[in-house]
């Protein structure tokens, strides 16, 4: 029997986040570590602070709001 190293490259992908504010939702690019730690917050909805990019183009970092 003959075993094969098989290795999975993501080649393109993008991000977005989409955010409310007030009665307004963004939707803006992000990272890898942003989307991670959105996706560890949302099953407990835990509120996150979020830092934008240059010119609030871009979500940055993700943190959770402490209390």
């Amino acid at each position: 029997m003959r075993t094969a190293n098989c290795e999975l490259r993501i080649a393109n992908c993008e991000l977005e986040m989409t955010y409310g504010v007030g009665n307004l939702q963004k939707a803006l690019p992000t990272n890898y570590e942003v989307y991670r730690q959105v996706v560890k917050a949302y099953p407990q909805r835990t509120p996150l602070e979020l830092t934008l990019g240059v010119n609030d183009n871009s979500v940055e970092k993700a943190e959770p709001v402490s209390k």
